[in-house]
Protein backbone atom coordinates (compact mmCIF):
# COMPACT_ATOMS: atom_id res chain seq x y z
CA UNK A 1 0.00 0.00 0.00
CA UNK A 2 1.31 3.48 -0.92
CA UNK A 3 1.10 6.34 1.57
CA UNK A 4 1.60 9.98 0.66
CA UNK A 5 4.26 11.31 3.05
CA UNK A 6 2.96 14.19 5.15
CA UNK A 7 6.05 14.69 7.31
CA UNK A 8 9.06 16.63 6.13
CA UNK A 9 12.16 14.51 5.38
CA UNK A 10 14.10 13.36 8.43
CA UNK A 11 17.27 15.42 8.77
CA UNK A 12 18.26 14.28 12.25
CA UNK A 13 21.91 13.20 12.55
CA UNK A 14 21.98 12.58 16.30
CA UNK A 15 23.11 8.97 15.97
CA UNK A 16 25.81 9.89 13.47
CA UNK A 17 27.07 12.70 15.71
CA UNK A 18 27.45 10.28 18.62
CA UNK A 19 29.51 7.85 16.51
CA UNK A 20 31.64 10.69 15.12
CA UNK A 21 32.12 12.03 18.64
CA UNK A 22 33.36 8.66 19.92
CA UNK A 23 35.76 8.27 17.01
CA UNK A 24 36.91 11.87 17.32
CA UNK A 25 37.67 11.64 21.04
CA UNK A 26 39.53 8.38 20.49
CA UNK A 27 41.53 9.86 17.62
CA UNK A 28 42.52 12.87 19.72
CA UNK A 29 43.59 10.60 22.58
CA UNK A 30 45.62 8.50 20.13
CA UNK A 31 47.29 11.57 18.67
CA UNK A 32 48.22 12.93 22.10
CA UNK A 33 49.14 9.78 23.98
CA UNK A 34 49.76 7.11 21.36
CA UNK A 35 47.80 4.50 19.44
CA UNK A 36 47.39 2.15 22.40
CA UNK A 37 45.86 4.91 24.53
CA UNK A 38 43.53 5.89 21.72
CA UNK A 39 42.29 2.31 21.48
CA UNK A 40 41.75 2.13 25.25
CA UNK A 41 39.67 5.31 25.09
CA UNK A 42 37.67 3.86 22.17
CA UNK A 43 37.04 0.67 24.14
CA UNK A 44 36.04 2.62 27.24
CA UNK A 45 33.55 4.72 25.27
CA UNK A 46 32.08 1.56 23.73
CA UNK A 47 31.56 0.23 27.25
CA UNK A 48 29.86 3.48 28.27
CA UNK A 49 27.55 3.12 25.29
CA UNK A 50 26.83 -0.45 26.42
CA UNK A 51 25.75 0.92 29.81
CA UNK A 52 23.40 3.32 28.03
CA UNK A 53 21.92 0.48 25.94
CA UNK A 54 21.49 -1.59 29.11
CA UNK A 55 19.54 1.30 30.63
CA UNK A 56 17.27 1.42 27.57
CA UNK A 57 16.72 -2.33 27.77
CA UNK A 58 15.77 -2.04 31.45
CA UNK A 59 13.33 0.76 30.60
CA UNK A 60 11.75 -0.94 27.58
CA UNK A 61 12.56 -4.67 27.74
CA UNK A 62 13.21 -4.45 23.99
CA UNK A 63 15.28 -7.50 23.01
CA UNK A 64 17.22 -5.55 20.39
CA UNK A 65 18.68 -3.28 23.04
CA UNK A 66 19.79 -6.31 25.04
CA UNK A 67 21.66 -7.51 21.94
CA UNK A 68 23.10 -4.02 21.48
CA UNK A 69 24.31 -4.06 25.08
CA UNK A 70 26.10 -7.38 24.60
CA UNK A 71 27.49 -6.31 21.21
CA UNK A 72 28.86 -3.00 22.50
CA UNK A 73 30.23 -4.62 25.64
CA UNK A 74 31.99 -7.32 23.60
CA UNK A 75 33.49 -4.68 21.30
CA UNK A 76 34.62 -2.54 24.23
CA UNK A 77 36.13 -5.46 26.13
CA UNK A 78 37.87 -6.72 23.01
CA UNK A 79 39.54 -3.36 22.57
CA UNK A 80 40.48 -2.70 26.20
CA UNK A 81 41.93 -6.21 26.65
CA UNK A 82 44.23 -5.89 23.65
CA UNK A 83 47.84 -6.26 24.81
CA UNK A 84 50.19 -3.32 24.42
CA UNK A 85 51.99 -5.14 21.60
CA UNK A 86 49.34 -4.99 18.90
CA UNK A 87 51.24 -7.43 16.69
CA UNK A 88 50.36 -10.25 19.09
CA UNK A 89 46.93 -8.93 19.98
CA UNK A 90 44.94 -11.95 18.82
CA UNK A 91 47.12 -14.28 20.87
CA UNK A 92 45.32 -13.01 23.97
CA UNK A 93 42.58 -15.54 24.90
CA UNK A 94 40.36 -12.83 26.37
CA UNK A 95 40.63 -10.67 23.25
CA UNK A 96 39.82 -13.67 21.04
CA UNK A 97 36.80 -14.58 23.19
CA UNK A 98 35.33 -11.08 23.01
CA UNK A 99 36.07 -10.90 19.28
CA UNK A 100 34.16 -14.13 18.68
CA UNK A 101 31.18 -12.84 20.69
CA UNK A 102 31.29 -9.56 18.76
CA UNK A 103 31.35 -11.33 15.37
CA UNK A 104 28.47 -13.64 16.34
CA UNK A 105 26.30 -10.78 17.58
CA UNK A 106 26.93 -8.50 14.59
CA UNK A 107 24.55 -10.22 12.10
CA UNK A 108 21.90 -10.66 14.80
CA UNK A 109 21.98 -6.97 15.65
CA UNK A 110 21.96 -6.12 11.94
CA UNK A 111 18.81 -8.21 11.51
CA UNK A 112 17.10 -6.39 14.40
CA UNK A 113 18.12 -3.02 12.95
CA UNK A 114 16.95 -3.62 9.37
CA UNK A 115 13.69 -5.24 10.47
CA UNK A 116 13.00 -2.14 12.62
CA UNK A 117 12.87 -4.02 15.89
CA UNK A 118 15.11 -1.40 17.53
CA UNK A 119 13.57 1.58 15.74
CA UNK A 120 11.67 4.20 17.71
CA UNK A 121 8.36 4.44 15.87
CA UNK A 122 7.51 8.11 16.25
CA UNK A 123 7.65 8.97 12.55
CA UNK A 124 5.43 6.04 11.63
CA UNK A 125 2.95 7.03 14.33
CA UNK A 126 2.76 10.62 13.10
CA UNK A 127 2.46 9.56 9.46
CA UNK A 128 -0.37 7.14 10.23
CA UNK A 129 -2.15 9.76 12.35
CA UNK A 130 -1.88 12.35 9.58
CA UNK A 131 -2.97 10.02 6.75
CA UNK A 132 -6.75 10.65 7.05
CA UNK A 133 -6.41 14.35 7.95
CA UNK A 134 -7.20 16.95 5.28
CA UNK A 135 -5.27 20.16 4.84
CA UNK A 136 -7.14 23.15 6.30
CA UNK A 137 -6.47 26.68 7.42
CA UNK A 138 -6.54 26.43 11.21
CA UNK A 139 -3.24 25.48 12.82
CA UNK A 140 -1.65 24.53 16.10
CA UNK A 141 -3.41 24.94 19.44
CA UNK A 142 -1.36 24.26 22.61
CA UNK A 143 -3.82 22.14 24.54
CA UNK A 144 -4.62 18.45 25.13
CA UNK A 145 -7.84 17.20 23.62
CA UNK A 146 -10.16 14.33 24.55
CA UNK A 147 -10.07 11.46 22.05
CA UNK A 148 -12.75 9.09 23.27
CA UNK A 149 -13.69 6.68 26.01
CA UNK A 150 -13.05 2.95 26.23
CA UNK A 151 -13.82 0.11 28.58
CA UNK A 152 -10.81 -1.85 29.76
CA UNK A 153 -9.39 -3.25 32.94
CA UNK A 154 -6.36 -1.87 34.73
CA UNK A 155 -4.40 -5.03 33.91
CA UNK A 156 -5.28 -4.74 30.21
CA UNK A 157 -4.00 -1.17 30.13
CA UNK A 158 -0.78 -2.07 31.94
CA UNK A 159 -0.20 -4.96 29.53
CA UNK A 160 -0.79 -2.68 26.55
CA UNK A 161 1.66 -0.13 27.97
CA UNK A 162 4.26 -2.90 28.19
CA UNK A 163 3.60 -3.76 24.52
CA UNK A 164 4.07 -0.09 23.57
CA UNK A 165 7.37 0.11 25.49
CA UNK A 166 8.74 -3.19 24.24
CA UNK A 167 8.06 -2.31 20.60
CA UNK A 168 9.30 1.28 20.94
CA UNK A 169 5.89 2.69 19.97
CA UNK A 170 6.39 5.17 22.80
CA UNK A 171 7.90 5.82 26.20
CA UNK A 172 5.32 5.20 28.93
CA UNK A 173 4.78 6.95 32.24
CA UNK A 174 2.48 5.71 35.00
CA UNK A 175 1.08 8.77 36.77
CA UNK A 176 -1.06 6.78 39.17
CA UNK A 177 -4.40 7.69 37.61
CA UNK A 178 -3.37 7.21 33.97
CA UNK A 179 -0.72 5.84 31.62
CA UNK A 180 0.88 8.40 29.31
CA UNK A 181 2.48 7.14 26.08
CA UNK A 182 4.93 9.67 24.65
CA UNK A 183 5.59 9.48 20.89
CA UNK A 184 9.36 9.38 20.27
CA UNK A 185 11.15 9.64 16.94
CA UNK A 186 14.58 8.18 16.22
CA UNK A 187 17.28 10.41 17.67
CA UNK A 188 14.98 11.85 20.35
CA UNK A 189 15.18 8.86 22.68
CA UNK A 190 18.54 9.86 24.18
CA UNK A 191 17.20 12.79 26.19
CA UNK A 192 14.51 10.61 27.73
CA UNK A 193 16.75 7.63 28.43
CA UNK A 194 19.50 9.82 29.91
CA UNK A 195 17.06 11.70 32.12
CA UNK A 196 17.71 15.00 30.34
CA UNK A 197 14.04 15.61 29.64
CA UNK A 198 11.81 14.59 32.54
CA UNK A 199 8.96 16.94 31.62
CA UNK A 200 6.89 15.41 28.85
CA UNK A 201 3.59 17.27 29.19
CA UNK A 202 4.38 19.60 26.27
CA UNK A 203 5.45 16.68 24.06
CA UNK A 204 3.30 14.52 21.78
CA UNK A 205 1.49 11.88 23.80
CA UNK A 206 -1.65 9.80 24.19
CA UNK A 207 -2.95 9.01 27.66
CA UNK A 208 -5.33 6.32 28.87
CA UNK A 209 -6.66 6.88 32.37
CA UNK A 210 -7.96 4.10 34.59
CA UNK A 211 -11.54 5.34 34.10
CA UNK A 212 -11.41 4.76 30.34
CA UNK A 213 -10.81 8.34 29.16
CA UNK A 214 -8.37 8.84 26.30
CA UNK A 215 -6.62 12.20 25.79
CA UNK A 216 -4.12 13.47 23.22
CA UNK A 217 -1.52 16.20 23.04
CA UNK A 218 0.64 17.11 20.04
CA UNK A 219 3.72 19.26 20.52
CA UNK A 220 4.27 22.35 18.43
CA UNK A 221 7.64 20.94 17.33
CA UNK A 222 6.02 17.79 15.95
CA UNK A 223 3.14 19.75 14.39
CA UNK A 224 5.59 21.91 12.46
CA UNK A 225 7.22 18.75 11.09
CA UNK A 226 4.23 18.29 8.77
CA UNK A 227 4.62 19.64 5.25
CA UNK A 228 1.22 21.37 5.27
CA UNK A 229 -1.05 23.00 7.81
CA UNK A 230 -3.33 20.25 9.06
CA UNK A 231 -6.45 20.48 11.16
CA UNK A 232 -5.12 20.25 14.69
CA UNK A 233 -8.37 18.83 16.08
CA UNK A 234 -8.56 16.19 13.35
CA UNK A 235 -4.89 15.30 13.85
CA UNK A 236 -5.33 14.84 17.60
CA UNK A 237 -8.46 12.77 17.08
CA UNK A 238 -6.68 10.60 14.50
CA UNK A 239 -3.67 10.07 16.77
CA UNK A 240 -5.92 9.05 19.64
CA UNK A 241 -7.89 6.70 17.40
CA UNK A 242 -4.66 5.13 16.15
CA UNK A 243 -3.64 4.16 19.69
CA UNK A 244 -7.19 2.99 20.41
CA UNK A 245 -7.00 0.77 17.32
CA UNK A 246 -3.64 -0.58 18.47
CA UNK A 247 -5.15 -1.27 21.91
CA UNK A 248 -8.06 -3.17 20.35
CA UNK A 249 -5.68 -5.21 18.19
CA UNK A 250 -3.60 -6.00 21.26
CA UNK A 251 -6.61 -7.16 23.26
CA UNK A 252 -7.72 -9.42 20.40
CA UNK A 253 -4.29 -11.03 20.30
CA UNK A 254 -3.54 -9.37 16.94
CA UNK A 255 -0.81 -6.97 18.04
CA UNK A 256 1.31 -8.02 15.04
CA UNK A 257 -1.17 -6.12 12.87
CA UNK A 258 -0.19 -2.89 14.62
CA UNK A 259 3.45 -3.55 13.75
CA UNK A 260 2.43 -4.42 10.18
CA UNK A 261 0.64 -1.08 9.79
CA UNK A 262 3.80 0.80 10.75
CA UNK A 263 6.05 -1.42 8.62
CA UNK A 264 3.75 -0.86 5.61
CA UNK A 265 4.92 2.77 5.48
CA UNK A 266 8.37 1.51 4.44
CA UNK A 267 10.24 4.26 6.25
CA UNK A 268 13.98 3.94 6.74
CA UNK A 269 15.07 1.83 9.74
CA UNK A 270 17.18 4.78 10.83
CA UNK A 271 14.65 7.64 10.62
Amino acid sequence: MYYMRKLKPDRSITGLLIILGILGISAIAGALFGQASGLKVLGGLALLYAIYSLNVWIRTMNTGYLLATLYQAALGLFIVTLPADLEVALQSPFSRLFLVIYVLLLPMLGYYAFTKKIKWRGREILELAAAPVEEVENGYTPRPLPAGKLEYTRNELLAFAEFVRRNLIGITYNEGHRIVMVVVKMGEEFRYMLGLHDQFHDETWVSFDFEGEVSVNISQRDYLEFRETLSFDQLCDSLGQLYIDFFDMFRRGESVRAIDRMDALRLSPFS
